[in-house]
This record gives C-alpha cells, sequence and structure tokens, in this order.
C-alpha cells in the first residue's frame, strides 16, 4: 500500500523542476555541430537516427527503448511532482555516412507532453514500488492515494538531438593499417555525459 507524506516533498519538488529546467537550458547553450565535425572536449549539439543492438524495458509500460524518463506525481489534481528517473543504454547515432556512440550511463530527456504517456497507478502497484524506492520518496505513514506517472521513451530508428560532452576514440571497427592515414588512425566521435552535467536526449523540436 502507497501512502505518502506531503508535507517534506518541497524540497524533492523544487528538485526535480530545476533538473527538467537545467537539461533544456544545457540543451539551448550546447554549441550545435556536425556529427564529422564535433570538437574534441566540448559541449555540443548533434542530430542523428538513433541506431542501437541492444534496449531497455521502461518501467511502466515495459516498452523497449534507448533511454526513459519517469515523472511521478501524486495522483490528485494540481499535485506537485514527486521525483523522476531518467535512463539508457549506449547506442550509436547516425547523419549520413557517420556514426557516433552515445553513453547513456548519466542521462536526462528533454520531451514534449504529447511524447508522455500517463497511468494512475493503485496503492502497492509493483510496477511502481521499486521505482519510489530508487527515489528515496517517503514511507508509509498517512491516507493512501494513487500516483500519476507520465513515461516517455526514445526508440531506434527515431531522429534526435544529443547534447553531451564530446570525445574521438580510436575506431577499432575501421582501423586495418595506421601508417595508410596521412593523419593518424580513423577515430569515432563518442558523446558523454556526467553525473553532474548528465547527457541530454531531445526531440529536434524541444529547444530552439
Amino acid at each position: 500500500m502507497l501512502v505518502i507524506v506531503v508535507a517534506v516533498l518541497g524540497g524533492g519538488f523544487a528538485g526535480t523542476v530545476g533538473r527538467r529546467r537545467a537539461s533544456r537550458r544545457r540543451l539551448q547553450q550546447a554549441a550545435r555541430a556536425a556529427l564529422a565535425d564535433a570538437p574534441e572536449g566540448a559541449f555540443v549539439r548533434v542530430a542523428g537516427r538513433i541506431e542501437a543492438e541492444a534496449t531497455i524495458a521502461a518501467p511502466i509500460t515495459g516498452r523497449a527503448c534507448v533511454a526513459y524518463e519517469l515523472i511521478v506525481e501524486l495522483g490528485t489534481i494540481g499535485a506537485p511532482e514527486l521525483g523522476r528517473e531518467a535512463a539508457g543504454v549506449s547506442f550509436r547515432l547516425v547523419d549520413g555516412r557517420t556514426t557516433a556512440v552515445v553513453d547513456a550511463a548519466h542521462v536526462q530527456l528533454a520531451t514534449s507532453a504529447a511524447r508522455r504517456i500517463g497511468a494512475r497507478l493503485a496503492p502497492g502497484d509493483p510496477r511502481i514500488e521499486p521505482v519510489l524506492i530508487r527515489l528515496g520518496l517517503p514511507p508509509l505513514v498517512v491516507e493512501p492515494v494513487d500516483v500519476f506517472v507520465a513515461e516517455a521513451i526514445f526508440v531506434p530508428g527515431e531522429v534526435v538531438e544529443v547534447a553531451g560532452f564530446a570525445r574521438r576514440d580510436l575506431d577499432a571497427g575501421t582501423i586495418r593499417v595506421a601508417t595508410g592515414y596521412r593523419e593518424g588512425p580513423p577515430t569515432r566521435l563518442r558523446l558523454a555525459g556526467t553525473a553532474a552535467a548528465p547527457l541530454v536526449i531531445a526531440e529536434p523540436s524541444a529547444a530552439a
């Protein structure tokens, strides 16, 4: 049975709103670049189509995706946001003949409301209990209430924008004879985030 103490949620609500604004702000501030030209070490914003060999299951709907974000609210009108979590797996971002590797270990999503699938879950629903534990939400101490969740995902085949720190790794898949390359062996772009500054995956229209 799910019971939540509303009085202790103010800090969590402010924190999740701040994270949402921060992800869009980082997306807007990132320098736009083509996959082929993204400079080493810069925080860049690039676009491409998702290709993936592996996916993960979104926690509520079970949909296969490369990244998801789950927003949790009290199941009442005008209720605050209690928390959110995001997760992802590494995938390839493809633009024409150029491919980058996206490391989604630290990720946030910037999505529109139209992308999110909502569901009202009853107290004790096994799909939401593990999420609440991971978010560190309050214990069962007052009246039971439903929880409303909104889930957004990105899937293989979609065109997205990614904002992250650019790094160029040796592309072992194409190296044959290093001395045959005038400017050294070929490299492949890798995009990643950190715990303090997560990678952002967004719809192309998520930010101007």
